[in-house]
């Protein structure tokens, strides 16, 4: 099994809710223009610890297009449990 810097995958995190900030700021905002709009932003650090990971030899033996690497992560904030998250 083949461990990933956690660093890495806080970075995914960050840019992850960076990424969604924009679309929850729209999905909040009123279209009636006598009411003002407040935007604000919210960091949220998420710590994530790698549960598993699986290489799948996919087509052609070795490493060739289509294979796949699967990683399986708990996300923790403030050292509580939170959730969990995967990639392929």
């Amino acid at each position: 099994m083949r461990k990933i810097p956690v660093r890495y995958l806080s970075a995914v995190a960050g840019l992850t809710a960076l990424a969604a900030a924009p679309l929850l700021a729209a999905a909040t905002s009123t279209s009636d223009s006598t009411h003002t709009t407040h935007q604000r932003t919210q960091i949220l650090q998420l710590v994530a610890k790698q549960t598993g990971s699986e290489d799948l030899d996919l087509g052609k033996k070795g490493l060739s297009p289509g294979d796949e690497r699967i990683i399986s992560e708990d996300l923790y904030r403030d050292g509580r449990k939170i959730g969990d998250h995967s990639v392929v």
